[in-house]
């Protein structure tokens, strides 16, 4: 690297994490701490002067982000961190580490602070080592390669200069970005994801008054191990990183009713050897959106997940918040398997242990992570927005993605869209419902839509319907049931007479059931996902009197076809 250069670029990667720090100033989300014990005894003086020596090699960990004369903000090595010691001792007791431990993360300024900070504790049982970095310069992979070159300073060998620095990495990128490789990268990126409609966001209403964002955090033990996947991961020939998040996108079609799955997932975004001991925040956020097909096997969307992220890794140079400036993509979920990341090396032989600390590290609306533990099994990191989210619904949903891992690698040449969701505890409860259901003592109407009739007496202002596109009570449902039921009576619907649902899973759907029924006609559900000639069958087939279906699916049906929207304002202006 020319240290004679004063200002550097910054990535695009390390941009959308500025922009994020400058919107959410004062703020920890973009801090990386960690805490371990030692699991033996080292001599944490000579282990600070290893520290010492380590940074040293690795110049972007004293940077500094400033802005140049047009506004733009730079990285600048700043001489006055380099001398600056590299960490603290301190000895103290238990209980003071505990009075400790809440304050040990802290918001860094960029452009006034070192960005990392890093703590020895020793008390008369244990040692402590605290790390925290700025994500900004920092990530997973740079953790391994600095605790490497610890362990070799602790045993009195030689730390070279990292060869290729974070410097360096940022001007790379920026060269990159003006060849032709990076035309073809946008080109191919809004060919492969312009047309998405939107990120699979799962929707949950809470009974909540609360509308400012708030988050919360669950931890869940699978009870996969690793060697069980990596043995799937051989059956299917790709690496744990596709599988699992070919799970994640299956789940998430099922939760959003879809045969499809958009969302973002990261990778470490090394491609060349000369970044193995680069310290730098390299990591690069991916789109993904994939697509579940009538009689596509699991085997075979394996393999078309795997090949999408393949050519989604060689056209990373066009940055993912570039993508999501042009398109409906964005990072709002997200899925990363991590590996054995926070697993970190050894020092002289004494292993760390990660200690929980009380932080939240995303801005998404539903962040899972999946790492391996150092027993071997799984671990699922779930952070999430708890003004959108129930506990409850989040153990569902970590449930159900361990489901479908789990069905996934049993069962490689099953339709992957007749994949469960449903695990052993929720099949239990439904079990249970049902039986209680088949009580004849329970049954209390004669027909399905009278039961709506009654809960909108009992309850009025309870939730019945969660959809994507709006949340009814009883009492709403009723009323526009039963205004769309006057409708379609007086356009000649009578007993006896059925009418064909065209609908997606919105609140539209139940809302023409019902009305249908309380119309006394029967209504026959058709998904506008499914070929055309499959609706045309089914549309025919059924002698259906309407085709009650949104306007872009309107034609082939003439006269029989109605709008929803338009019966649905106009019972309301009936109302």
């Amino acid at each position: 690297m020319n240290m004679t250069k004063n200002l550097f670029p910054l990535t695009q990667s390390q941009m959308g994490i500025y922009f994020e720090c400058i919107k959410r100033e004062g703020e920890i989300v973009y801090n990386t701490p960690i805490f371990y014990r030692l699991a033996g005894r080292l001599d944490l003086n000579r282990l600070a002067s290893a520290i010492g020596t380590a940074v040293a090699a690795h110049p972007l960990l004293f940077a500094r982000i400033t802005t140049d004369d047009d506004g733009m903000p730079v990285m600048q090595f700043c001489e006055e961190y380099s001398k600056m010691p590299a960490c603290s001792v301190e000895k103290v007791s238990e209980a003071e580490l505990e009075v400790l431990k809440p304050t040990l993360i802290q918001p860094y300024s960029l452009s006034q602070d070192r960005l990392f900070r890093i703590r020895l504790f020793e008390t008369e049982e244990s040692q402590y080592m605290f790390m925290e970095f700025h994500h900004v310069i920092f990530d997973g992979t740079s953790r391994h390669a600095l605790l490497a070159d610890i362990n070799k300073a602790y045993l009195g060998e030689e730390v070279y200069m990292e060869a290729f620095t974070g410097f360096d990495v940022a001007l790379k990128e920026q060269d990159d970005r003006k060849s032709d490789a990076y035309l073809k990268a946008k080109e191919w990126s809004l060919q492969t994801f312009g047309e998405v409609e939107e990120t699979s966001v799962p929707v949950e209403t809470i009974t909540k008054t609360k509308t400012e964002v708030s988050f919360g955090k669950q931890g869940v033990v699978l009870g996969i191990t690793y060697d069980e996947m990596k043995q799937a991961c051989k059956e299917f020939g790709v690496g744990p990183s596709i599988l699992t998040n070919a799970a994640y996108g299956r789940l998430l079609s099922a939760y959003t009713n879809k045969r499809s799955a958009a969302f973002a997932t990261i990778y470490n975004g090394r491609k060349d050897e000369c970044t193995a001991r680069t310290v730098c925040f390299m990591v690069k956020t991916l789109p993904v959106y994939y697509s579940m097909k009538d009689n596509m096997t699991v085997r075979q969307y394996v393999d078309a997940a795997n090949a999408q992220m393949a050519d989604a890794k060689a056209n990373d140079i066009y940055a993912f918040s570039e993508l999501a400036a042009q398109t409906s993509l964005n990072d709002d979920v997200m899925f990363a398997f991590q590996g054995r990341i926070f697993n970190i090396p050894a020092v002289d032989n004494v292993n760390f242990e990660r200690l929980p600390l009380d932080f939240n590290s995303t801005s998404s609306a539903l962040n899972l992570q999946l790492s391996v533990m150092p027993n071997g099994k799984l671990f699922l990191d779930l952070q999430y927005q708890s003004n959108r989210y129930s506990e409850d619904f989040i153990q569902r949903f970590a449930d159900s993605y361990e489901t479908v891992l789990r069905e996934f690698m049993k069962k490689p040449d099953a339709l992957v869209y007749q994949t469960s969701i449903m695990s052993e505890k929720q099949a239990a409860e439904l079990e249970q419902m049902r039986q209680t259901c088949m009580n004849p003592a329970a049954i209390r109407f004669n027909y399905f839509h009278e039961s709506i009739e009654y809960w909108a007496e009992q309850t009025p202002d309870a939730v019945a319907v969660i959809a994507s596109n709006e949340t009814l009570t009883y009492s709403e449902l009723n009323n526009r049931a039963n205004a769309l039921a006057a409708v379609l009576m007086k356009k000649g619907v009578v007993a006896g007479d059925r009418v064909c649902l065209l609908l997606p899973r919105k609140s539209w759907y139940l809302i023409a059931m019902f009305g249908v029924l309380k119309s006394g006609a029967a209504y026959i559900p058709c998904d506008p996902e499914y070929p055309s000639e499959r609706i045309k069958l089914i549309t025919e087939d059924s002698h259906a009197r309407f085709v009650i279906t949104t306007k872009d699916k309107m034609e082939p049906f003439g006269e029989r076809a109605l709008d929803v929207e338009e019966l649905l304002n106009e019972n309301e202006n009936e109302n």
